[in-house]
């Protein structure tokens, strides 16, 4: 083996390019002010490389890829502003396709009707949504799917008061859909890995103030578990976003059947002063709660 030292590599001439035929295996560092063109790179990389680099990488790539990455395996990291596209995605937790459980909840499916006057319960003109008085409360209302949405949606629910109609006691008027267990198994409820689950929807009233929604977890021969949650109505005749957080339940339960409605979502819209609001989780056969002096 013949060993050779030098301090300094210059091109012969006027040229710019030094060509090493064969492997050359470097111990330390090559600093390089232009370029290094091998047939192999063996050892980490340091600084900018411009070009293709074709073949395996093997360790941490830090810094700014500009250009296609192929064939990449194993188990890294990768975060980009850009576009990924692959075969599949494969997630080790959750799914990253059809995240919403609520069927209809951009009320563009309505066929029943478009507009319906009612003073009864029913599902009466968007799909999979019902309206629902309690307490022998009686209203009249016209239930229709408009061309409003917030923004990101094309259509909404109204619901427009056509005689007034202030509730007593405990009365109480609902908004209502149901969901299916089935589309609720991956959030484990009654096992120790429950998963939290996020609410968001957009309102939009005349009338500001408090309101309330309250969720029903059906336990098969156990009666339900129930959760109250209000929130504020800001600003008048503007569509806002509201946010709330289902969270875990791990006590063992019975499951309803797959096709039976799991949970239960009610959004009180008109509420008397008989009833009052606990943001909480509780057994259905306490008195139900909701909230006080609602508009």
């Amino acid at each position: 083996m013949s060993i050779l030292n030098v301090n300094k590599i210059n091109p012969v001439g006027s040229g710019s390019t030094v060509t090493i035929a064969g492997i050359a295996s470097v111990t330390n560092n090559i600093s390089v002010g232009n370029s290094v063109t091998a047939g192999s790179f063996v050892g980490p990389i340091e600084g900018a490389v411009t070009g293709n680099v074709t073949g395996n990488v093997t360790g941490n790539v830090t810094g700014n890829v500009t250009g296609d990455a192929t064939g990449l395996s194993g188990n890294p990291s990768i975060n980009t502003t850009g576009i990924v596209t692959a075969t599949a995605f494969i997630p080790s937790v959750g799914q990253l396709s059809h995240k919403n459980v609520i069927q209809n909840g951009a009320m563009e499916v309505a066929q029943r009707s478009t507009s319906v006057a009612i003073t009864g319960d029913g599902y009466h003109t968007v799909d999979r949504w019902q309206t629902v008085a309690n307490s022998s409360m009686s209203y009249a209302v016209t239930m229709s799917q408009e061309d409003d949405g917030p923004p990101g949606f094309r259509k909404s629910l109204k619901l427009l008061t056509t005689t007034a109609k202030t509730p007593s006691g405990s009365e109480n008027y609902i908004l209502r859909t149901r969901l299916e267990e089935l589309d609720l198994h991956r959030f484990d409820y009654g096992r120790s890995g429950c998963r939290e689950a996020t609410v968001s929807w957009w309102v939009k009233s005349n009338k500001t103030g408090t309101y309330s929604n309250q969720w029903y977890l059906k336990r098969n021969g156990s009666g339900d578990i129930s959760m109250t949650r209000s929130y504020t109505i800001d600003a008048a005749n503007t569509w806002e976003k509201k946010t709330a957080v289902i969270p875990v339940y791990t006590t063992s339960f019975t499951h309803v059947p797959g096709t039976s409605c799991g949970i239960m979502m009610d959004w009180h819209l008109s509420s008397g002063p008989d009833a009052k609001c606990q943001s909480i989780i509780k057994p259905h056969v306490v008195p139900e709660t909701w909230v006080k002096d609602v508009v």
